[in-house]
């Protein structure tokens, strides 16, 4: 996920390399926490953003595509 730094060696997954194509890699893989790891007083809005941003996507981006999904989802109003 790249949450850590790696320290040496290489990743690869399906292909991509960390150091080469670290968008690509990010793609082929997801995070799932053992427990919920945000506050559950927090927006919704606002941990979609947040989560974005474990995947190097820009805060702009975020914001822009976490109104998107939350609008597809019916879930704006509760942003």
């Amino acid at each position: 996920s790249t949450l850590v730094n790696k320290t040496s060696g290489t990743v690869n997954i399906f292909g991509h390399d960390l150091d080469r194509d670290p968008a690509g890699l990010k793609r082929c893989i997801g995070v799932v926490p053992q427990e919920f790891n945000f506050n559950q007083f927090e927006k919704t809005f606002d941990i979609v953003v947040t989560q974005a941003g474990y995947y190097g996507i820009p805060p702009k981006i975020a914001k822009e595509r976490a109104e998107q999904y939350l609008t597809q989802l019916g879930l704006w109003d509760k942003r």
